[in-house]
């Protein structure tokens, strides 16, 4: 990269995340790629989380902590509070208790700037406990074993295959996007804001191997299925392919999401390496 390297806006929602924020907090920290900020939008915690973010702060200057008046019941207008917040190139988001490889944010910049894209996502590992995470996989990574493929909005469609996106902040101002915070998105508008982004975009890129280590809470491995479904319906209730409404395409798109969900929880169960890597 010549000349300054471009800011990265890192955006954390926080709710009661005290048991894991500190991990997370110190995967950013680790980051070969130094050029970030990293934005922890606390939204009304009752546990310890605001000390901890505090502190965290007062250590690190490049952590900028912000504090919601009132519980908004979920992580879209943290998400928007933190996009109102950033002033980075890029913006990338971090859930509270996830963890990054500590080349992650070195590979994607390098590589959206290289490739000229303005969106890009990586491949991720699930896991419970830290413990299941295989110690190879924090070991440094040569970049010539840094792979990409392309992600059109089509296939995002048919397979959700963009965790922990990073995306320029021009993209947000320019078309107005914003993390949906109506109660009945809670859950999808994650996704749903990366169908929105993808539109405006000729391709994104999906970066392997592993750069991203997600953290499955058991609660989570049993979700129930009708809402899913459910919210599955209305995720894809604006979607167009080809001009058209998804029709026919759901059912089948949704049979592809949820064949892929079990294998996931199957392979978060048992401890499967091999499932627990997402990079479709």
């Amino acid at each position: 990269m010549n000349g300054t390297p471009p800011l990265v806006s890192i955006i954390t929602p926080n709710y009661n995340g005290a048991a894991f924020l500190a991990e997370t907090i110190a995967s950013v920290e680790a980051q070969t790629y130094t050029q970030w900020e990293m934005i922890i939008v606390d939204d009304c915690s009752s546990d310890t989380s605001a000390e901890l973010i505090r502190t965290a702060a007062e250590r690190e200057v490049r952590i900028k902590p912000y504090f919601l008046t009132e519980r908004s019941g979920g992580p879209a207008k943290p998400r928007n509070r933190g996009l109102d917040a950033a002033q980075g190139t890029y913006v990338v988001f971090l859930d509270n208790d996830d963890l990054w490889h500590p080349q992650k944010l070195e590979f994607q910049v390098m590589l959206m700037q290289r490739e000229r894209v303005a969106i890009s996502s990586v491949a991720m590992f699930r896991f419970q406990k830290r413990s299941e995470i295989p110690p190879s996989a924090w070991l440094p990574i040569v970049p010539d074993n840094v792979h990409f493929r392309k992600i059109t909005y089509a296939m995002l469609l048919r397979r959700h295959c963009t965790p922990h996106l990073m995306a320029e902040r021009r993209l947000f101002l320019d078309y107005g996007i914003r993390f949906d915070e109506r109660e009945e998105y809670n859950r999808i508008e994650d996704m749903l804001c990366w169908f929105m982004l993808h539109e405006h975009v000729p391709y994104s890129i999906k970066l392997s191997p592993t750069l991203t280590f997600y953290r499955q809470h058991p609660t989570s491995l049993s979700a129930a299925k009708l809402p899913i479904i459910a919210k599955q319906r209305l995720l894809y209730g604006g979607q167009r392919v080809g001009g058209k409404p998804m029709g026919w395409r759901f059912p089948l798109y949704f049979m592809i999401y949820a064949v892929r969900g079990v294998l996931s929880r199957v392979g978060a169960k048992l401890n499967i390496p091999a499932l627990n890597v997402v990079d479709y």
